[in-house]
């Protein structure tokens, strides 16, 4: 991201960013699923924004979800959810860490 009126990089923001994600959705079987796969890039000055007494930086990162969903009935369906299935340690906002590996499970009905 660009500041428009100097021309300069925003801050604290990455270079780039990317998504990939593959879903299959419900069809003549029972089941569904679906990943992605979300890089962000380094912001470049991490270092410099570091308060004491921290001493760690977090720069570039990305981040595995997945889930399956399952049809019990015609208008019942069980979700499994991951998220940050690599469990990675990384702060989007700086100071405030993402969450690590989680797990839902959801049922839902029409």
């Amino acid at each position: 991201a660009l500041d428009l009126s100097t021309g300069a990089r925003l801050p604290q923001n990455p270079v780039g960013q990317a998504t990939l994600g593959l879903m299959r959705p419900f069809g003549r079987d029972r089941y569904s699923y679906g990943l992605r796969w979300r890089i962000v890039g380094s912001d470049g000055n991490d270092a410099t924004y570091v308060p004491r007494p921290l001493t760690a930086t977090y720069d570039a990162y990305d981040s595995f979800d997945a889930f399956v969903r399952y049809k019990l009935a015609p208008q019942t369906v069980l979700t499994v959810r991951g998220f940050n299935l690599g469990d990675e340690h990384a702060a989007p906002i700086f100071g405030y860490p993402l969450p690590g590996r989680r797990l839902f499970v959801e049922l839902s009905t029409r």
